[in-house]
């Protein structure tokens, strides 16, 4: 496994050394440049007319539910 870990380290390394020999090792303008292109990533999605919808008739059914659990007689 160490093996393994010290290749993988030297690959690296040559790596490295191949783009500071063509200078791209420290071009972070570029990178930077890259990477804003890519414009953020938005997270949350927006809330659709269906979605409100849903979460309205979700809520109804759990208020039913809890109002036929508390009356006598009930059996789940």
């Amino acid at each position: 496994m160490g093996l393994i870990f010290f290749a993988l380290g030297c690959v690296g390394l040559i790596l490295a050394i191949r783009r500071l020999i063509k200078g791209q090792l420290f071009d972070w303008w570029r990178m930077w440049k890259v990477s804003a292109g890519l414009v953020p990533v938005e997270c949350f999605q927006p809330v659709t007319p269906k979605m409100q919808k849903e979460a309205r008739l979700r809520r109804k059914m759990a208020k039913e539910k809890r109002t036929l659990a508390l009356s006598p007689g009930y059996a789940s």
